[in-house]
């Protein structure tokens, strides 16, 4: 396997242990997250919901580092791009 396809396997949601992230639904508009990610025509990954949740769920304005560590603790690998 190449390393751009073990890469794109590590993001996926439907890989064992992901744990439903994009089943969450957005308190304001009752679309979930993954559908908000899709209709901005973004690829649902589980380090974009982690971001998207991360944001979605606090009360203060987070720092770029803040979001990394939050989706670290969520046992997910950040890259700056994705974050940004």
């Amino acid at each position: 396997m190449t390393s751009a396809a073990l890469r794109a396997a590590s993001h996926r949601t439907d890989r064992p242990g992901y744990t439903g992230r994009m089943a969450q639904v957005d308190r304001q508009t009752g679309v979930s997250l993954g559908e908000r990610i899709r209709a901005a025509g973004g690829r649902v990954t589980a380090l974009r919901l982690e971001v998207l949740r991360t944001l979605e769920t606090s009360d203060r304005t987070l720092t770029h580092q803040e979001i990394e560590d939050a989706c670290r603790e969520a046992g997910l690998d950040p890259d700056r791009v994705t974050v940004y």
